[in-house]
């Protein structure tokens, strides 16, 4: 197994536990990009539940895109300079995000059918 190949099997692994606790796509999404920009904000995290399932299992967007969308929102609005900017930064990654849904869920399924 070459290093890139134990690199994916420890990032599924990380991915598995905190889903396992966490519970909720948006919510593990939220907090693994959170994580990963050192950003601390449980309260939210755990607000985002809700939009576990499309918003509150109502089927309407995919959780896990909402999770990664809020922390990419948090992170911008942190490093713009201006609110305006940090919106386009939110808005254009959220776009590039959601064209990317379908081969981010083929992934993280397959790492989480095992749960």
């Amino acid at each position: 197994m070459n290093a890139t190949t134990k690199h994916r099997e420890a990032l599924a692994q990380d991915v598995k536990k905190f889903f396992r606790n966490l519970g909720t796509c948006s919510r593990t999404f939220f907090h693994l990009l959170n994580r990963h920009f050192g950003t601390k904000v449980e309260d939210e995290q755990r607000a985002s539940d809700l939009l576990a399932g499309g918003i509150m299992k109502k089927g309407f967007q995919c959780g896990m895109l909402s999770g990664a969308s809020l922390a990419v929102g948090t992170e911008a609005y942190k490093v713009c300079t201006h609110k305006s900017q940090a919106i386009a930064v939110l808005i254009e990654a959220t776009r590039m995000l959601a064209s990317q849904t379908d081969v981010i869920q083929q992934h993280y399924f397959k790492i989480n059918s095992d749960i």
